[in-house]
């Protein structure tokens, strides 16, 4: 089961490391403005991919996958809050699709931790 850690943790990081160089070149014109984006969270995307993708070649994924889920699904319930999401709004340029896709990906990360063996 340890693999599913591993592929869990590749797969976010591929994901995220090309969600945010496409972030980083096209700014806010990410699918058309329905993903919300800017620089600094195409930057903070590129930086969580490669540790993702680092994390995903290693055994201690079993702990990455529970610690990136937890802050990720954090970050998503407040991007879906109106009147404390403005940081995030302000800062990285997310909007619902933006906290929804972190909620997805945190989710993904929390249950493989907890479904799989040690």
């Amino acid at each position: 089961m340890m693999q599913n850690q591993k592929k869990v943790a590749l797969y976010t990081g591929i994901l995220l490391l090309f969600i945010g160089t496409l972030a980083i070149f096209m700014e806010k014109n990410l699918l058309g403005n329905f993903f919300g984006s800017n620089i600094a969270l195409g930057v903070l995307y590129v930086l969580l991919g490669s540790v993702s993708v680092y994390m995903g070649t290693k055994k201690e994924c079993f702990a990455y996958n529970k610690a990136f889920g937890i802050i990720i699904l954090l970050i998503g319930i407040v991007g879906l809050i109106p009147k404390i999401n403005y940081p995030l709004v302000k800062t990285f340029g997310v909007n619902l699709t933006t906290s929804i896709f972190h909620l997805l990906i945190g989710s993904i990360s929390l249950y493989t931790h907890y479904t799989s063996v040690k």
